[in-house]
């Protein structure tokens, strides 16, 4: 009788330690795939501002040519309004996605925007010859 006892209670221990053993093995695997998700969306966050401080630390020389025989550039409208167009793609969040919108940003190329249009300048990048 005690070898009877000692055989069910020896079965029940086993289904026991083997379902907390499933059910923790449940919860590491969710953990693993929730910590691989956030580093993958740190990563895409870390090269969006990589690209925004880019932008900020290796501007564009802004030239006023006096030449009226131009090579035909485009405005600096056109430029910066796609550069706007490109930082609002990443930085305003899509409704999927909802992730805080950064406006100091979005208003500094405004205000770029602004003096470019009344300064009638032309961009030429770093390292070109004017």
């Amino acid at each position: 009788m005690a070898n009877v006892t000692l055989q069910s209670f020896n079965v029940f221990l086993t289904e026991r330690l083997t379902a907390a053993a499933v059910d923790i093995y449940g919860f590491v695997e969710k953990t693993i795939i929730d910590y691989q998700e956030e580093v993958y969306q740190t990563k895409l966050e870390n090269q969006r501002l990589q690209r925004l401080l880019d932008l900020v630390y290796k501007p564009e020389i802004r030239l006023h040519r006096a030449d009226s025989r131009q090579i035909d550039l485009p405005t600096p409208t056109q430029e910066v309004c796609a550069q706007e167009q490109q930082i609002q793609k990443e930085c305003i969040p899509s409704e999927a996605n909802k992730e805080p919108i950064i406006r100091p940003i979005k208003e500094e190329l405004t205000e770029l925007s602004t003096r470019c249009q009344t300064a009638n300048c032309t961009y030429i990048r770093r390292g070109d010859s004017p």
